[in-house]
């Protein structure tokens, strides 16, 4: 009786085959976690700068109203390319080390993400959260000191009001000469 072997080429190839098309799906879907990965850290990156940024413009003119706000928020972000289908901002008083301050969140609900497969979202929501002090004019200064005589003749010096059991002098920056 003699035996027969089947020649195997035919099922090492259909393995290769179906090798190689499992690494590609694999590699379709790593790079999409990884595309998709870097773009929500550029939205996040972006949606903190434009909350500081609304956050200090706010902290100087403390009276502006929720609509403006609204719309210099849209406004920076559609400068950087943000979409700001679902955009949301608010802000909050509070204080910092006893001096008050403006809390100010943004929340943008369809940033659009990279995505070719189908359990991957298409789109994803974000916040961030920007703070500045409330100043009573542009420069943050409550008072000036202008010397008339001597080297500080021609320098106008911004004075900041200290609030009670704030710093010690120990922790204050001082110029000197």
């Amino acid at each position: 009786m003699s035996k027969r072997f089947r020649n195997a080429n035919g099922a090492v190839l259909v393995e290769g085959v179906v090798s190689i098309c499992m690494m590609i799906a694999a590699t379709m879907v790593a790079v999409s976690f990884l595309v998709s990965s870097g773009m929500m850290v550029y939205y996040k990156q972006k949606l903190g700068f434009v909350a500081d940024q609304v956050a200090h413009q706010v902290g100087l003119m403390p009276n502006m109203d929720d609509m403006t706000m609204q719309e210099m928020t849209r406004d920076m972000l559609s400068k950087i390319d943000i979409s700001t289908a679902d955009l949301s901002v608010t802000r909050q008083n509070t204080t910092v080390y006893g001096r008050p301050a403006v809390e100010v969140t943004i929340r943008n609900g369809k940033l659009p993400l990279f995505s070719n497969v189908d359990f991957l979202p298409m789109s994803i929501a974000m916040q961030d959260k920007g703070i500045a002090l409330v100043t009573p004019n542009a420069t943050g200064a409550e008072a000036y000191y202008w010397n008339t005589k001597g080297r500080m003749a021609s320098y106008l010096v911004p004075l900041v009001k200290i609030p009670p059991g704030g710093p010690n002098f120990s922790t204050v920056p001082v110029i000197q000469n």
